[in-house]
């Protein structure tokens, strides 16, 4: 008589593999300059194997108009890419002329450190939304391709906080609810760099800006003195990236309760063993 198997090690295994699946990552890498639909505003979209990307631009251009003041309001911005442009730039809402008036990108002054995200005289940043593809579990941001033009130093944030962050009318260094990734310095210096976060925290929503940053200070130059403090804004410091590519993991919960209809499927196996087993001893 051969020897049956433990119906009980079945089921085990049968849960096991149910619980496996749900357990899987995914990763998905978004071409930045491929934009669906218009490929310039304040909100541009991206998909990518079933995934969709939304991508936001903020710049501090509100009042009151200091340059380079992390007293200034966050504001929306406008996001460049598409054809002619090498990688996702920002342009301030006042680049042409208007009030308060960003100077440095008005004017006919639009080489292409100024179409950038850069923070000369304005803080820019661009917030990457992925709620749409694993809601309120978020996603890993692992890699960024970054072009970087004289200085290139930027700071990635990740929002921990509840619901939904808010950006417009606030000040960069009073933001809540945000953890700072990691300030990466010179890494794209008038070149392209593929830069890997390695972070395991997992957010919905990424704030990628030029420059440093600092919890209750904001936006800083990037770079320090032999002493660690932050040197002033100035030309040298300025810094200017654009965003080319970037790479996310999806996380479905390793340790999630498993799908409904993969417990059904499982509990139809088990019991169709049972039945096979009992009609076999009758």
């Amino acid at each position: 008589m051969s020897p049956r198997p433990s119906f009980a090690l079945i089921g085990a295994a049968l849960l096991m593999s149910v619980s496996a699946g749900a357990g899987a990552s995914q990763s998905w890498s978004f071409d930045l300059l491929d934009p669906t639909g218009s490929s310039s505003g304040t909100q541009l979209t991206y998909t990518q194997g079933g995934a969709t990307l939304t991508a936001r631009g903020y710049s501090s251009t509100g009042y009151p108009d200091n340059d380079n003041s992390n007293a200034n309001r966050i504001e929306t911005a406008y996001l460049n890419a598409g054809p002619g442009y090498p990688g996702v730039g920002i342009t301030n809402n006042d680049a042409y002329g208007t009030w308060p008036g960003d100077t440095n990108e008005n004017g006919g002054i639009w080489d292409i450190r100024e179409l950038a995200i850069d923070n000369n005289e304005r803080f820019d940043s661009i917030l990457l939304d992925f709620s749409a593809l694993n809601g309120s579990q978020g996603v890993k941001l692992d890699t960024l391709n970054v072009l970087g033009y004289t200085d290139s130093d930027f700071f990635v944030l990740a929002y921990t906080g509840g619901g939904t962050p808010s950006l417009v009318d606030q000040q960069y260094g009073s933001l809540a609810g945000w953890t700072l990734v990691g300030n990466y310095s010179n890494l794209a210096n008038n070149s392209s760099a593929s830069v890997d976060l390695n972070t395991s925290i997992y957010s919905s929503f990424w704030l990628i800006g030029a420059g440093g940053f600092e919890a209750g200070t904001g936006v800083t130059s990037g770079d320090k003195n032999g002493n660690g403090s932050w040197k002033a804004f100035k030309d040298s410091n300025y810094d200017y990236i654009k965003l080319a590519n970037v790479t996310v993991t999806k996380k479905d919960g390793g340790n999630s309760v498993p799908e409904p209809g993969s417990l059904a499927l499982a509990g139809l196996a088990f019991a169709g063993m049972l039945g096979l087993r009992r009609r076999k001893e009758a």
